[in-house]
């Protein structure tokens, strides 16, 4: 750590930290330094799951959200983030984001925030617009729910407007599952004609509709012979093969392009990132998945932390945190 921060105390009487305003002056007007990320992470991960822990502390969130909007600032100046990369960061801060969907087509992003019955569509063709964004409204992104975060992107970034509509194609799937929502359709930047059908979302390329999310779908009576299948949309864009294959030629150190080693850390951190959304006894291959890989850096991270980057130590501890809160929960049921 540097000496920024070598003198930052939390002050306590009874469980009620006594210095918050000060603190959150201190860590608004300190300069952040790139040996000051491991202690200022680990503090706000001790401080952001204190309640599910020892809960020593009573009135800490404040200190956990100028912690959240520091650390993302510092992560956009510093460590040339991308979309992905601030979204995965996101979904840490603000838990708020978990229910955020981000789909890529045709050189675009969209972020569609779901509804369950409905969603809402922002169509992203320039990264640093976003990022820029982000960066001016740290705040906002940190601490306000998904649909008040939503609100500002729409009125800055290109939101997708749908109209009822009726297509001869949506309408044989509409009919194939029985979904008893009406149509929309809607255009994006590059004129690509979108639908959407409660909460899914799809995409028309001539005479072929492909499906960009699926909606969420009543199971059909048993006695039927349709048979829905639910598709999880937490791994819409997520190939589960293709992690294993990747991860195993990693642990075997096969693996010296960088564009693949870019594509695995994400991965890693996705799957890190989405573990508390995973129910006890479902998406247990994932879990096995991404365990396999982690129980290697585990045994580095306790005899030789060293070796490790500041990003797996960040990986690690994160890993360590949702594995815990998650054997916690399921002890309470």
């Amino acid at each position: 750590m540097s000496s920024n921060f070598r003198d930052f105390t939390i002050e306590s009487v009874g469980g009620k930290i006594q210095n918050v305003s000060s603190l959150c002056s201190f860590i608004k007007s300190t300069l952040i330094e790139e040996d000051d990320i491991p202690y200022l992470e680990t503090l706000r991960n001790k401080l952001a799951n204190d309640d599910n822990y020892n809960n020593s502390y009573t009135n800490e969130y404040p200190i956990v959200e100028v912690l959240n909007e520091e650390l993302l600032k510092y992560y956009i100046k510093h460590d040339n983030c991308d979309m992905d990369y601030i979204l995965e960061i996101l979904e840490v801060y603000n838990k708020s984001f978990i229910y955020l969907d981000k789909i890529k087509y045709d050189g675009l992003v969209y972020l569609i925030y779901d509804q369950e019955d409905d969603i809402d569509v922002i169509s992203v063709d320039n990264e640093k617009k976003f990022i820029d964004l982000v960066l001016t409204n740290t705040n906002t992104f940190v601490s306000k729910s998904l649909k008040e975060v939503f609100n500002l992107m729409k009125s800055s970034l290109y939101k997708i407007d749908f109209k009822e509509t009726t297509d001869d194609i949506v309408q044989e799937y509409v009919d194939k599952f029985n979904i008893e929502y009406p149509m929309y359709s809607g255009k994006d930047q590059k004129n690509n004609k979108l639908y959407k059908v409660k909460n899914g979302l799809f995409v028309r390329h001539k005479e072929e509709l492909t499906t960009l999310i699926t909606p969420t779908l009543v199971e059909k009576d048993k006695h039927e012979e349709l048979r829905v299948i639910k598709k999880n949309k937490k791994y819409a864009s997520f190939d589960l093969n293709e992690f294993i294959d990747l991860r195993d030629r990693v642990l075997d150190s096969e693996v010296t392009d960088e564009s693949e080693l870019e594509k695995f850390y994400f991965q890693v951190r996705y799957l890190i990132n989405t573990m508390s959304r995973r129910q006890d006894g479902e998406d247990i291959e994932y879990t096995d998945a991404l365990d396999v890989y982690m129980n290697r850096l585990l045994q580095i991270y306790k005899n030789n932390p060293s070796l490790l980057s500041k990003e797996n130590i960040i990986n690690v501890e994160t890993y360590l945190v949702n594995r815990d809160k998650i054997s916690s929960k399921v002890k309470h049921i």
